[in-house]
């Protein structure tokens, strides 16, 4: 990890390489990955979240199996969270 003084940043090297397929499902999974982190100051940030995912048009299919092979389980729980589903070995189910 990289600090960036002027801006007062950390960068971290991306889980994978970053191309124009995968990179707004990067994004949508880093900010699920840190949201236990974040000061959140609205009442529901997973439906924000979920409309972001939205509006982007991602497959939440893809963000199962990109967190389940780049991210961890916290990750991973966060995403059933949203969705309201369970993802286990490759398969997503209904709660």
């Amino acid at each position: 990890m990289d600090t960036d003084k002027e801006l007062d940043i950390v960068l971290c090297p991306p889980k994978i390489v970053v191309n124009k397929e995968n990179k707004q499902y990067l994004m949508a999974l880093d900010i699920l990955e840190k949201i236990d982190d974040a000061p959140i100051d609205v009442e529901d940030p997973y439906r924000i979240i979920r409309s972001f995912i939205n509006q982007l048009g991602l497959d939440y299919s893809k963000l199962f199996v990109i967190a389940n092979n780049y991210y961890d389980k916290d990750t991973i729980r966060q995403l059933e969270k949203l969705v309201g589903l369970k993802y286990s070995k490759g398969k997503v189910y209904g709660k």
